[in-house]
């Protein structure tokens, strides 16, 4: 039994926002050890699969641990596409501290005065479209810890 893992950690970063279709064939080389001497190649015919859009959310993150993992709070996304993306970050009060449209920026932790924002519970919004265009919506709360 034959058998391939696809490891796409090679690709760009920016193939996270790629469609998330790959394609398949098998190429079969004919060797030179053959009694007539011949080498040629086959190939199969093409298979296609479409992998969903993933989305994973940390539940915390700690934005004074400067060299931190989770110094900025951020969703992790794969297959997804950069269209239709807002990512909105609430206090507790329901009071805007961070929005964005770019899939790459996260929340640092920092109010709009530019001080870093109270331990606590906040909640986030995200809006997504994926491969197919359809548009998602999530939310969620998270703890930012000093």
């Amino acid at each position: 039994m034959n058998s391939f893992v696809d490891d796409i950690s090679d690709l760009p970063f920016n193939t996270h926002y790629y469609s998330g279709k790959f394609c398949y064939y098998i190429r079969y080389f004919e060797g030179s050890n053959n009694p007539y001497d011949y080498q040629d190649s086959s190939r199969s015919n093409m298979v296609c699969t479409q992998e969903f859009s993933r989305i994973f959310m940390p539940n915390a993150f700690a934005p004074l641990q400067g060299t931190s993992v989770n110094s900025v709070f951020k969703p992790s996304v794969l297959f997804i596409s950069k269209d239709n993306y807002r990512f909105t970050i609430f206090n507790r009060w329901g009071e805007k501290v961070f929005e964005t449209s770019d899939p790459e920026e996260g929340w640092n932790g920092k109010c709009k005065c530019g001080k870093v924002a109270p331990t606590g519970i906040y909640i986030y919004n995200l809006m997504y479209q994926d491969a197919n265009g359809d548009v998602h919506k999530r939310s969620g709360t998270f703890t930012s810890f000093q």
